[in-house]
């Protein structure tokens, strides 16, 4: 197998296939702006060299955005309150 750039030959390891025109291509040419990539415009947009930008379909929700570990003391604060009013309410009738 060769570079389609500059013809070296490439074994299976360090041969790299391009996500954006499945072109086959040498370490040295396989970044889509090493290669005149025909997609390279995709490839800036995506933000990360070699990979895809990936599109969410689902809008994410703000709870999404809040760490694990509050949401666990947040659930115990709650789980805590509701015991303590249970045993203030039993010590009172």
């Amino acid at each position: 197998m060769n570079c389609e750039i500059c013809g070296e030959e490439i074994s299976g390891a360090a041969a790299f296939t391009c996500n954006y025109c499945g072109g086959v291509f040498c370490p040295k040419h396989r970044l889509p702006f090493n290669h005149a990539c025909k997609n390279l415009a995709e490839w800036k947009e995506s933000g990360v060299p070699g990979k895809k930008k990936v599109r969410l379909t689902k809008k994410a929700s703000v709870s999404a955005d809040v760490p694990v570990y509050l949401k666990k003391e947040v659930l115990i604060g709650v789980v805590l309150v509701i015991t303590l009013l249970i045993l203030l309410f039993a010590f009172i009738l």
